[in-house]
């Protein structure tokens, strides 16, 4: 049964696809001195660590090496096997993780509940 009273509300991503569900646009778009934004995107678009920290900014690539070793900021993807597999990030799960950021308090921390 489908209730629109108890319907979820819309995720960026899921806006964003609808949006702009005619565009294609890749992922390797030539970057400019300006930061990048979001909406030359497609949230499928995997782009590299430094594109993703651009996108995350302020944080540096080196920085999301560091998460991703420790387990935790945006989901990512490694393409192939050992030191030199490419890592790249899905641009629709930086979204995500992006406004899961959200905080209410600088006090409260979610992992200390």
């Amino acid at each position: 049964m489908n209730d629109s009273s108890t319907k979820q509300p819309e995720s960026r991503t899921q806006a964003y696809h609808r949006s702009q569900s005619h565009r294609i646009v890749s992922g390797n778009a030539a970057l400019s001195t300006v930061r990048p934004s979001f909406g030359d995107y497609h949230p499928d678009d995997r782009v590299s660590r430094p594109v993703a920290a651009q996108l995350c900014g302020p944080v540096s690539p080196r920085t999301l090496e560091d998460w991703a070793r420790d387990g935790k900021g945006p989901p990512f993807q490694k393409l192939g096997t050992g030191r030199s597999a490419r890592v790249v990030y899905r641009v629709g799960d930086l979204l995500d993780w992006l406004d899961a950021q959200t905080r209410a308090s600088t006090t409260t921390d979610p992992e200390a509940a």
